[in-house]
Protein backbone atom coordinates (compact mmCIF):
# COMPACT_ATOMS: atom_id res chain seq x y z
CA UNK A 1 0.00 0.00 0.00
CA UNK A 2 1.42 3.62 -0.93
CA UNK A 3 0.37 6.72 0.54
CA UNK A 4 1.55 10.00 -1.19
CA UNK A 5 1.19 13.91 0.02
CA UNK A 6 2.38 16.45 -2.78
CA UNK A 7 3.63 19.97 -0.74
CA UNK A 8 4.42 23.08 -2.17
CA UNK A 9 7.86 25.05 -0.42
CA UNK A 10 9.85 27.62 -1.06
CA UNK A 11 12.99 26.64 1.13
CA UNK A 12 15.18 23.79 2.19
CA UNK A 13 17.32 23.54 5.51
CA UNK A 14 20.21 21.35 4.24
CA UNK A 15 22.53 19.77 6.70
CA UNK A 16 26.25 21.15 6.41
CA UNK A 17 28.21 18.32 8.66
CA UNK A 18 29.60 15.92 6.91
CA UNK A 19 28.36 16.90 3.31
CA UNK A 20 30.85 18.71 0.42
CA UNK A 21 27.97 20.63 -0.96
CA UNK A 22 24.81 21.52 -2.26
CA UNK A 23 23.64 19.03 -5.07
CA UNK A 24 25.17 16.23 -2.92
CA UNK A 25 23.04 17.34 0.64
CA UNK A 26 20.04 17.57 -1.63
CA UNK A 27 20.23 13.97 -3.15
CA UNK A 28 20.27 13.31 0.19
CA UNK A 29 17.51 14.46 1.43
CA UNK A 30 15.51 13.68 -2.12
CA UNK A 31 17.15 10.08 -1.68
CA UNK A 32 17.08 6.89 -0.86
CA UNK A 33 13.88 6.33 1.33
CA UNK A 34 13.65 6.00 5.35
CA UNK A 35 13.07 2.35 6.75
CA UNK A 36 10.47 2.29 9.75
CA UNK A 37 10.60 -1.00 11.48
CA UNK A 38 7.72 -2.15 13.48
CA UNK A 39 10.27 -4.34 15.30
CA UNK A 40 11.67 -0.82 16.44
CA UNK A 41 8.75 0.96 17.80
CA UNK A 42 8.36 3.53 14.63
CA UNK A 43 6.13 1.51 12.36
CA UNK A 44 4.07 3.30 9.68
CA UNK A 45 0.10 2.87 10.73
CA UNK A 46 -2.21 2.58 7.10
CA UNK A 47 -5.06 3.66 8.71
CA UNK A 48 -6.05 5.11 12.25
CA UNK A 49 -6.22 2.60 14.88
CA UNK A 50 -4.33 0.04 12.73
CA UNK A 51 -1.68 -2.01 13.88
CA UNK A 52 1.84 -0.38 12.90
CA UNK A 53 3.76 -2.07 10.08
CA UNK A 54 7.21 -2.03 8.46
CA UNK A 55 7.06 0.86 5.65
CA UNK A 56 9.39 2.85 3.75
CA UNK A 57 9.63 6.56 4.40
CA UNK A 58 10.75 9.29 1.89
CA UNK A 59 10.61 12.70 -0.38
CA UNK A 60 11.04 13.03 -3.92
CA UNK A 61 11.71 16.21 -5.83
CA UNK A 62 9.78 17.11 -8.90
CA UNK A 63 10.25 19.75 -10.96
CA UNK A 64 6.58 20.99 -11.67
CA UNK A 65 6.73 21.81 -7.71
CA UNK A 66 10.41 23.74 -7.99
CA UNK A 67 9.56 27.55 -7.05
CA UNK A 68 10.53 30.73 -8.93
CA UNK A 69 13.05 31.84 -6.00
CA UNK A 70 14.43 28.67 -3.80
CA UNK A 71 16.12 29.55 -0.18
CA UNK A 72 18.74 27.38 0.79
CA UNK A 73 19.30 27.33 4.99
CA UNK A 74 22.29 26.02 5.51
CA UNK A 75 22.53 24.23 8.92
CA UNK A 76 25.76 26.00 10.49
CA UNK A 77 24.70 25.47 14.29
CA UNK A 78 24.02 22.66 15.91
CA UNK A 79 22.77 21.09 19.58
CA UNK A 80 24.67 18.55 21.56
CA UNK A 81 22.38 16.65 24.00
CA UNK A 82 25.69 15.47 25.48
CA UNK A 83 26.92 18.87 26.98
CA UNK A 84 23.76 20.62 26.63
CA UNK A 85 25.08 23.21 24.43
CA UNK A 86 24.85 25.02 20.95
CA UNK A 87 28.03 25.29 18.39
CA UNK A 88 28.62 26.76 15.17
CA UNK A 89 29.15 24.43 12.64
CA UNK A 90 31.93 26.41 10.54
CA UNK A 91 32.70 23.09 8.36
CA UNK A 92 33.78 23.79 4.11
CA UNK A 93 30.63 23.98 2.14
CA UNK A 94 30.63 24.52 -1.96
CA UNK A 95 28.15 25.81 -3.79
CA UNK A 96 28.07 27.27 -7.22
CA UNK A 97 26.36 30.21 -9.61
CA UNK A 98 24.32 28.04 -11.24
CA UNK A 99 22.60 25.15 -9.80
CA UNK A 100 21.10 21.84 -11.88
CA UNK A 101 18.57 19.88 -9.99
CA UNK A 102 17.47 17.96 -12.91
CA UNK A 103 19.84 15.19 -11.87
CA UNK A 104 17.74 15.03 -8.62
CA UNK A 105 14.00 15.52 -10.18
CA UNK A 106 12.07 12.43 -10.46
CA UNK A 107 10.30 11.56 -13.49
CA UNK A 108 11.74 14.50 -15.25
CA UNK A 109 11.47 14.43 -18.79
CA UNK A 110 14.43 15.64 -21.26
CA UNK A 111 12.24 18.83 -22.72
CA UNK A 112 11.79 19.55 -18.85
CA UNK A 113 15.78 19.93 -17.71
CA UNK A 114 15.87 23.74 -18.13
CA UNK A 115 13.02 24.14 -15.57
CA UNK A 116 15.21 22.89 -13.11
CA UNK A 117 18.03 24.80 -13.64
CA UNK A 118 18.92 27.93 -10.94
CA UNK A 119 21.25 30.56 -11.08
CA UNK A 120 22.67 32.17 -7.41
CA UNK A 121 21.65 35.81 -6.24
CA UNK A 122 22.42 36.46 -3.17
CA UNK A 123 24.42 34.80 -0.07
CA UNK A 124 24.44 35.21 3.16
CA UNK A 125 26.85 35.25 5.73
CA UNK A 126 27.46 34.82 9.32
CA UNK A 127 30.69 35.36 10.81
CA UNK A 128 31.70 34.70 14.50
CA UNK A 129 30.34 31.69 16.67
CA UNK A 130 27.46 30.68 17.92
CA UNK A 131 25.77 33.38 20.05
CA UNK A 132 27.76 35.94 18.76
CA UNK A 133 28.99 37.35 15.57
CA UNK A 134 27.62 39.71 12.52
CA UNK A 135 26.07 39.01 9.37
CA UNK A 136 26.29 40.74 5.90
CA UNK A 137 25.58 39.54 2.63
CA UNK A 138 26.73 39.34 -1.11
CA UNK A 139 24.38 40.68 -4.23
CA UNK A 140 24.20 40.01 -7.91
CA UNK A 141 21.87 42.85 -8.85
CA UNK A 142 21.66 41.84 -12.42
CA UNK A 143 21.61 38.09 -12.15
CA UNK A 144 22.33 37.33 -15.53
CA UNK A 145 25.30 39.49 -15.23
CA UNK A 146 28.55 38.82 -13.50
CA UNK A 147 29.11 41.60 -11.05
CA UNK A 148 28.47 40.91 -7.19
CA UNK A 149 28.48 43.38 -4.64
CA UNK A 150 29.33 42.95 -0.73
CA UNK A 151 27.10 44.66 1.72
CA UNK A 152 28.05 45.34 5.03
CA UNK A 153 25.67 47.06 6.84
CA UNK A 154 26.18 50.64 5.03
CA UNK A 155 28.93 49.56 3.45
CA UNK A 156 28.68 48.31 -0.09
CA UNK A 157 32.03 47.02 -2.09
CA UNK A 158 32.36 45.40 -5.46
CA UNK A 159 34.07 42.07 -5.47
CA UNK A 160 34.10 38.89 -8.05
CA UNK A 161 32.52 35.77 -7.23
CA UNK A 162 36.31 34.33 -6.15
CA UNK A 163 36.24 36.67 -3.27
CA UNK A 164 32.39 35.73 -2.25
CA UNK A 165 33.44 31.99 -2.25
CA UNK A 166 36.52 32.36 -0.56
CA UNK A 167 34.93 34.42 2.20
CA UNK A 168 31.59 31.91 2.06
CA UNK A 169 32.45 28.64 2.10
CA UNK A 170 33.94 28.02 5.52
CA UNK A 171 36.20 25.29 6.79
CA UNK A 172 40.02 25.07 6.76
CA UNK A 173 40.29 24.64 3.28
CA UNK A 174 40.61 28.19 2.19
CA UNK A 175 44.19 27.69 3.92
CA UNK A 176 45.40 25.38 1.41
CA UNK A 177 43.81 26.99 -1.70
CA UNK A 178 45.88 29.77 -1.19
CA UNK A 179 48.90 28.41 -0.23
CA UNK A 180 51.22 29.61 -2.98
CA UNK A 181 50.05 33.01 -3.36
CA UNK A 182 50.73 33.27 0.26
CA UNK A 183 53.93 32.23 -0.26
CA UNK A 184 54.56 34.56 -2.90
CA UNK A 185 53.16 37.37 -0.59
CA UNK A 186 55.68 36.76 2.09
CA UNK A 187 58.63 36.29 -0.59
CA UNK A 188 57.85 39.22 -2.10
CA UNK A 189 57.20 41.51 1.05
CA UNK A 190 53.80 42.44 0.62
CA UNK A 191 50.55 41.67 1.68
CA UNK A 192 49.76 39.81 5.25
CA UNK A 193 49.82 36.00 4.05
CA UNK A 194 45.93 36.65 4.71
CA UNK A 195 44.83 32.83 4.26
CA UNK A 196 40.69 33.87 5.24
CA UNK A 197 38.31 35.55 3.15
CA UNK A 198 36.77 38.85 4.30
CA UNK A 199 35.01 37.44 7.21
CA UNK A 200 38.12 35.94 8.67
CA UNK A 201 38.16 32.30 10.25
CA UNK A 202 34.72 31.83 11.16
CA UNK A 203 33.15 33.21 8.22
CA UNK A 204 30.46 30.89 5.93
CA UNK A 205 27.23 31.17 4.31
CA UNK A 206 24.48 30.63 6.24
CA UNK A 207 21.45 31.21 3.72
CA UNK A 208 21.77 31.06 -0.45
CA UNK A 209 19.13 32.29 -2.80
CA UNK A 210 19.17 30.90 -6.41
CA UNK A 211 16.04 31.91 -8.67
CA UNK A 212 14.75 29.45 -11.42
CA UNK A 213 16.59 30.67 -14.92
CA UNK A 214 13.82 30.04 -16.98
CA UNK A 215 11.49 32.80 -14.78
CA UNK A 216 14.04 35.61 -14.78
CA UNK A 217 12.47 37.49 -17.75
CA UNK A 218 8.59 37.20 -15.47
CA UNK A 219 10.24 37.77 -12.24
CA UNK A 220 12.05 41.09 -13.44
CA UNK A 221 10.14 42.27 -16.32
CA UNK A 222 12.51 41.48 -19.03
CA UNK A 223 11.62 41.64 -22.62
Amino acid sequence: REKRREEAFLDLSLDVQGRSSVLPAMSEMFGSPELLQKSEGNGWRPEKGAEPVDALKGSSLRVQGLPSILQLHLKRFNYDWHTDSMSKINDRFEFSEVLDCSGICADIEEDEKHLAVFDLQSVVVHMGQYGSGHYYCYVRPDISGSTWYRIDDEQVTKVTFSDVIYDAYGGLGRITQRRKRRFLARLLGFGSGQTFGYGGRASSAYMLQYVKRSDISILYNQE
